[in-house]
C-alpha cells in the first residue's frame, strides 16, 4: 500500500471515528445525576452534555472547535493524498496539532472519545510526509 493510499484511508476514518466519538460525547449519556424521591430511594438520571449545558458554554464551544478539526483531518487528508495538492499537507498536520492537544487538554473528560481519532490523524500525516520515492524498494 503506498503512503498515499494510506494518508487517504486514515485520514478518512480519522474523521468518521473522529465524528462518532464526537457524537457520542455531545449528545451520549455522559452525565449521570441522582437524586432523592419522596420514598427515599435515590434515582440516577443519565443526560448528555448537550443538555446538562447551553450552547453558549465553554464545552460546547470546544467541542465545535474539534469538530472543525476533525473535519480539517479529513479534508487535508483528502486534498494531499487524493488530489495531490500540496498545501493540503500544511492543513493535515496543523489540525493533527491541534486534535492531539485538544484530547490532552480534555483527557479526563471527552478527550477519551477522540483519541482513536487523533492516533488515526498521525498516521495520516506521517504517511503524509513521506516523500516519494523514499520507500525500502531497491
Amino acid at each position: 500500500m503506498t503512503a498515499r493510499r494510506i494518508e487517504l484511508a486514515s485520514g478518512a476514518a480519522s474523521f468518521f471515528l473522529g465524528f462518532a466519538g464526537w457524537l457520542w460525547a455531545v449528545f451520549g449519556p455522559t452525565y449521570s445525576a441522582s437524586g432523592g424521591s419522596s420514598t427515599g430511594r435515590g434515582a440516577t438520571e443519565s443526560r448528555s452534555l448537550a443538555q446538562v449545558q447551553d450552547l453558549a458554554s465553554g464545552p460546547i464551544v470546544f467541542l465545535l472547535a474539534v469538530l472543525a478539526c476533525l473535519f480539517a483531518v479529513g479534508v487535508g487528508a483528502y486534498l494531499h493524498g487524493s488530489r495531490r495538492k500540496s498545501w493540503g499537507l500544511p492543513i493535515l498536520v496543523m489540525a493533527t496539532a491541534f486534535l492531539i492537544g485538544s484530547v490532552v487538554l480534555s483527557a479526563f473528560t471527552v478527550g477519551l472519545f477522540i483519541a482513536p481519532a487523533a492516533l488515526l490523524a498521525v498516521v495520516a500525516s506521517v504517511a503524509g510526509s513521506e516523500r516519494p520515492g523514499s520507500g525500502t524498494t531497491p
